[in-house]
């Protein structure tokens, strides 16, 4: 990464600002290896991982439309509704049209569903921690402090 920021710094760029943008984007690729390897070994993907999670966060509290969950990883109606047709051929999601609105789904997870993330978020929040290296928790709580303010003057 250093001599990347150097190359930029002699073309007359600020070296900092590309040294930690570019440590930022490999940390996130780095974070997520060690899970995705874990997905992988369950016959998981992150995309499915991610649907099935929220799903079962909410899981007893509310339903889960398909709007709301392709707001929240931020891909298109129809990206989303191919995915849920597939968690639904699988049996991990069911779908029901939503009584107060026939245009919407109202969604939630099967007991095959809820088996399959039993049977690997212990491995894959143990894969996430391993990823930290080793950082202390108050180092932790100091960069979360840190991103989340870099993250709260985003460009609109």
């Amino acid at each position: 990464m250093h001599e990347l920021a150097a190359q930029w710094e002699r073309r007359g760029h600020d070296s900092q600002q590309v040294e930690l943008i570019a440590l930022v984007r490999s940390t996130a690729v780095h974070l997520r290896s060690g899970a995705d390897v874990v997905l992988a070994a369950h016959g998981l993907s992150r995309e499915i991982f991610d649907i099935l999670a929220a799903l079962y966060r909410a899981d007893g509290d509310t339903f889960v439309t398909q709007a709301q969950l392709a707001g929240q990883m931020f891909v298109t109606q129809a990206g989303m509704k191919k995915r849920l047709g597939r968690l639904h051929e699988m049996g991990l999601v069911t779908r029901s049209v939503d009584p107060k609105d026939a245009r919407q789904y109202q969604l939630a997870l099967t007991d095959d569903g809820r088996a399959v993330l039993d049977g690997v978020l212990d491995e894959f929040f143990a894969a996430e921690a391993a990823s930290l290296g080793g950082l202390a928790e108050a180092d932790q709580r100091q960069l979360i402090r840190l991103l989340q303010r870099l993250l709260a003057h985003k460009p609109g």
